[in-house]
């Protein structure tokens, strides 16, 4: 027997207009309460009637988004920007944050085959492919964003260990050598790439492992507090400049350095990745290395769009240039 949309409400305990809202992603549901719906619809095997109006017309002119969490200021800004390019093709979309799960990962993977999508823009919460099967299997169009992989799907990102490469080097070239690299997750292939831009720019500019000092964190209480530690040394030793490869490490470690009762740029300077929306109202303003996320999105929208509507089996890695963007937060020594 087919389940039904009332099955699912049963047992998860809600309503089903909780259920239809949890499922189109278009009005807030809390997550516990997400999570449940999302096990029964798998455990049910329920398939929501979009799909069978689906197969009706053919396309059902809707896209799915997978963000890993909406916490990080950049997400919102792509997000934004995927959305406004989306419109102009006239395509609707549905949202799912899979909050750094690779669980909720794959449900949005089921999910879009059950509501029949036209097509997919992801952003990786993990290098760990084991559960992408899902997605391959489904044969939807997808387009991966911030991640060059070899799994098939066309592939958006920037050139980062060149970016951080020459954020660091900014700061070398301001006469700073005793530099802090504070960087995030590095299983995850981009934050790889960062930390071997940093490396290759103290390699090439003869800056010794004394003098460069390399910290790790995923969140912005770990790098204030590492933060905190570096500005007890004495001032001989202390480092006159940073590298944050998130502009959010750099909040932890502008409140760090004026505790201390330091200041941006007199006694330490900062460069931040990413050009978040705040960065140039941080006080002072941050010099950051930019993450064209207008062009990143109008290009995997593009791509997308390719593929669903003219049939391309394109399999693009495309590198989006970028540059620094020149504030207030270094200075020269």
């Amino acid at each position: 027997m087919t389940a039904t949309i009332r099955d699912v409400a049963k047992k998860a305990g809600v309503s089903c207009s909780t259920v239809s809202r949890a499922l189109m992603g278009n009005v807030p549901v809390k997550e516990n309460t997400k999570r449940r719906i999302f096990e029964a619809v798998k455990e049910l095997n329920y398939i929501p009637v979009q799909s069978a109006r689906a197969l009706k017309m053919g396309r059902t002119k809707t896209l799915q988004l997978i963000l890993p969490n909406n916490l990080n200021p950049f997400y919102p800004k792509l997000l934004n920007c995927l959305n406004n390019e989306i419109k102009k093709y006239g395509y609707a979309t549905f949202l799912s944050v899979s909050n750094d799960s690779k669980e909720e990962e794959k449900m949005s993977f089921q999910m879009a085959r059950s509501f029949s999508v036209d097509g997919i823009i992801y952003l990786p919460t993990t290098d760990d492919c084991n559960h992408m099967g899902e997605l391959v299997s489904a044969n939807i169009p997808t387009v991966i964003i911030n991640r060059v992989w070899d799994l098939g799907f066309p592939c958006v990102s920037i050139d980062n260990q060149s970016g951080a490469y020459r954020t660091v080097e900014y700061l070398i070239q301001n006469g700073h050598r005793r530099i802090a690299c504070f960087l995030g997750d590095i299983s995850l292939q981009h934050m790889r790439e960062r930390e071997a831009g940093c490396r290759k720019a103290f390699r090439d500019y003869g800056i010794r492992e004394g003098e460069a000092r390399f910290l790790y964190g995923t969140q912005t209480y770990e790098v204030y507090e590492k933060m905190c530690s570096l500005m007890k040394e004495k001032k001989e030793k202390r480092i006159t400049g940073c590298f944050a490869s998130s502009d959010w490490m750099a909040v932890g470690m502008y409140s760090a350095i004026m505790k201390s009762g330091l200041s941006i740029p007199g006694d330490i300077s900062v460069v931040g990745f990413d050009d978040i929306e705040d960065a140039r109202f941080m006080i002072p303003p941050l010099t950051t290395w930019h993450h064209p996320v207008e062009q990143i999105a109008k290009v995997a929208v593009d791509l997308l769009i390719r593929q669903i509507e003219k049939g391309e089996d394109t399999k693009e890695k495309i590198i989006i240039p970028s540059k620094i963007v020149e504030r207030e937060s270094v200075r020269r020594i």
